[in-house]
């Protein structure tokens, strides 16, 4: 407010207004000499100086009645310390105290004295301990350090915890030589399936609920207000560390780890399993029993496990990034079919067949059509009626037999005889083959 107009150091005695002033006293407990300290007057005496009046101090608007008798409300602006000002005070509390000047129309009172009224200044705090807070770049780097921790131990856990225990077995027996050698180093620690899960996730759980302690005592809640309490003036975001945590978790302690680990598991796997171990170790009072706890509650670790149908699709979809060729992979998918297919699926209709009448006349006509048809085998059926096959003819029954002679297609197949293997058609294609793997004994 304007600073009063008044005579040399005393009140006009028109001016019978209520009024109050702030003055500073000397920083207490600060270790300065009292030699240091310039000698100043009496409370009273320098109330009425308006020299000593404080300017860092502001008193907005008249003065209230309070709720009790000889109480009174006033609003005051307070001026945020400069450089250097904060560390004043030492022993404290650190920033400038000032005391209460109080003109009640008549003469002044001052209320500085012990057990009146002082205002303490103190640097804008945000954390909630009331405690100087340390500089910006170490508030910085601990958050950082913390955010790598939670990196470190979500990369463990996606790259070990990622791999099967049969998938390391295949990989030991069949991969490269550095994945033999590399499944076999992890091999041993993934074993600890459990004890493991639980010392991963311990850390990252700590080091999350650690970071956003952290950023909840460095982050301020709040920008423009005139102090540390979320209810005064300012615009205030009381949800500003936990959004500042959660997007520094997910960018920094899921997101990056994830797109490393999911291309580059193994490998980084088998160059931390000595970091592994040793966290193993550190959490293993706690961590231990609990997995001995989950061992026994959910039994052994259950692997991954691929039934036919996933194996063959499995297979299709692997397709693009496989080195099968086509003929290899049709192979492998027909075998892993035999259980599930039976010989209707997989059989020419009868209807597409190239057939002969048994009453036919093996002459040049017939053996043409025979050898353009390009089968080796081919079903002899009697009357008109194509289901009624009652014999077959082998093409290289064909090899002592003259066209120019018209022989009988009957002589040829009961000379030869060979046997019709009839089955139904719901018949599985693996019981065909074991039908056929006994003619051949």
């Amino acid at each position: 407010m304007p600073a009063p107009t008044l005579s040399s150091g005393e009140n006009s005695t028109s001016d019978w207004a209520p009024r109050l002033v702030f003055i500073e006293e000397p920083p207490g407990g600060s270790g300065v000499a009292p030699s240091a300290v310039p000698s100043r007057p009496p409370g009273p005496q320098r109330c009425r100086e308006q020299s000593d009046w404080a300017s860092d101090v502001e008193v907005l608007g008249p003065l209230r009645p309070g709720g009790v008798a000889g109480s009174a409300l006033v609003q005051v602006r307070v001026r945020e310390l400069r450089k250097g000002e904060a560390e004043r005070g030492g022993a404290g509390g650190g920033g400038k105290l000032f005391s209460l000047c109080a003109w009640d129309g008549r003469a002044w009172h001052h209320h500085g004295a012990a057990g009146g009224f002082l205002l303490r200044v103190r640097p804008r705090l945000y954390g909630p301990g009331g405690d100087l807070l340390p500089p910006a770049w170490l508030r910085a780097l601990g958050a950082l350090l913390l955010l790598a921790l939670s990196a470190l131990f979500s990369g463990l856990r996606l790259s070990l915890l990622s791999l099967d225990p049969v998938e390391l077995r295949v990989l030991r027996n069949s991969g490269s030589a550095a994945e033999q050698e590399q499944a076999r180093r992890v091999q041993a620690v993934r074993g600890r399936g459990t004890h493991l899960l639980c010392t991963l996730l311990l850390g990252q759980a700590g080091a999350n609920a650690a970071l956003a302690g952290w950023l909840y005592a460095s982050l301020p809640p709040g920008v423009g207000g005139t102090g540390e309490d979320y209810s005064e003036e300012g615009i205030h975001f009381p949800w500003l560390p936990a959004l500042v945590c959660t997007g520094a978790v997910f960018l920094g302690a899921e997101i990056c780890p994830y797109s490393v680990c999911s291309r580059h598991g193994l490998a980084i796997a088998s160059h931390s399993v000595c970091l592994t171990r040793l966290l193993m170790a550190a959490a293993f009072p706690v961590c231990y029993p609990l997995g001995r706890l989950l061992d026994w509650a959910l039994r052994q670790e259950i692997s991954t496990f691929y039934t036919r149908e996933k194996l063959l699709e499995t297979l299709r979809a692997a397709d693009p990034y496989s080195d099968l060729v086509k003929e290899e992979l049709n192979i492998i998918q027909g075998a892993l079919e035999l259980r599930t297919k039976v010989v209707e699926e997989v059989l020419t209709p009868l209807g597409d067949c190239f057939m002969l009448r048994s009453d036919a006349v093996l002459d040049f006509a017939t053996v043409s059509e025979i050898l353009r048809s390009g089968y080796t085998r081919i079903p002899v059926y009697e009357g008109d009626q194509r289901h009624n096959i009652v014999d077959i003819l082998f093409v290289k029954d064909l090899a002592f037999v003259d066209p120019d002679d018209c022989t009988p297609l009957l002589t040829v197949t009961r000379f030869y005889n060979r046997p019709l293997h009839c089955v139904f058609n719901d018949t599985r294609l693996d019981t065909v083959l074991e039908e056929f793997k006994k003619g051949e004994q």
